[in-house]
């Protein structure tokens, strides 16, 4: 075999996996972000009050949530679904690591969460000025996989 006809051969074989993997890779899910308020504007203090009520959410997903107020908001689920959750003795929950703020940003989904199944969550309001008096009121969210 000639190198010429090897360069060709080679050539070939690099084009056409190009090509498969062009036509053949599949696009990923498309990344969508969920608001989800805490508080409304008839109690914009109160956990309890989270619209929406309940949330389905893809694989490729992430939760924002948000206090109405600007109270600072902390998240906590009874299961750990996120990257990048750390537990909570005292609550014995999965808390999600936001930064003291009045937004919280879900990391990525687990590859570990059951789908199809409600995660309970918990959505606390704390006043900025005493972090440590947390008013909770709890939610949940479905991670639908196709």
């Amino acid at each position: 075999m000639s190198s010429k006809s090897l360069l060709h051969g080679t050539v070939g074989f690099v084009v056409g996996a190009a090509v498969a993997l062009l036509l053949f890779h599949r696009k990923p899910e498309p990344l969508i972000t969920w608001p989800v308020s805490v508080g409304d504007a008839t109690n914009p203090d109160d956990p309890a009050r989270v619209i929406p009520a309940d949330l389905r959410m893809a694989p490729s997903d992430v939760t924002q949530w948000r206090a109405y107020s600007k109270r600072q908001v902390y998240i906590e689920f009874e299961n750990q679904i996120f990257a990048g959750m750390t537990y909570q003795s005292q609550t014995k929950r999965w808390r999600i690591g936001c930064p003291p703020s009045d937004v919280c940003n879900s990391n990525s989904l687990l590859s570990t969460a059951p789908a199809n199944v409600w995660h309970k969550y918990w959505q606390g309001l704390a006043d900025p000025n005493a972090p440590s008096a947390i008013r909770w009121a709890d939610g949940r969210i479905m991670i639908v996989r196709p």
